[in-house]
Formats: structure tokens, sequence, C-alpha cells
């Protein structure tokens, strides 16, 4: 986080994640448990990484008032999906 006056400042991060491949999921325990197939061995985990900037504004009006606006953008890139 980076304050550029009292009022305005500015915020960035970023994340890695990942999804290790399963059979279990909610489709394939409403199907049931004799339906679902194993996996084929190439299936690879799921990988991402993710960014987030956001700009943020606040301000007092008055005594008791205050009021703030936040413009935020993320982006997030994912590798080997799993479908």
């Amino acid at each position: 986080m980076y304050k550029f006056t009292k009022t305005f400042y500015a915020r960035a991060g970023a994340s890695f994640g990942y999804k290790v491949p399963s059979i279990f999921s909610t489709a394939s325990e409403e199907e049931g448990i004799n339906t679902i197939q194993p996996l084929a061995n190439n299936i690879k985990v799921e990988k991402s990484i993710g960014r987030n900037l956001d700009f943020n504004y606040r301000t007092i009006i008055g005594n008791e008032t205050s009021i703030s606006f936040n413009q935020s953008f993320f982006v997030t890139q994912i590798s080997k999906p799993l479908v």
C-alpha cells in the first residue's frame, strides 16, 4: 500500500494458486460414486497467478459523514486448467 496523501492511496498485490486434480466434485456426488472413472495419468496440477491493483479516495464531509471511492483491477492467468 502506498499513501499519496491522507485521502488518496493505492494498493497492489499478487498471488499464486493451484488445484490438485480430484475425481470428487459436486457433479460426481450427484451422479453417485459407482459412475466415477479414474483420472488419466497425464493430468497436471492447475496453476494460477493473480494480480490486483486498486485506487482509493476517502474524505470527510461535514462533522460525521465520509465518502469513499474505489476502483479495482484484477487479472488472473491460469495454466493447465482443469475442466
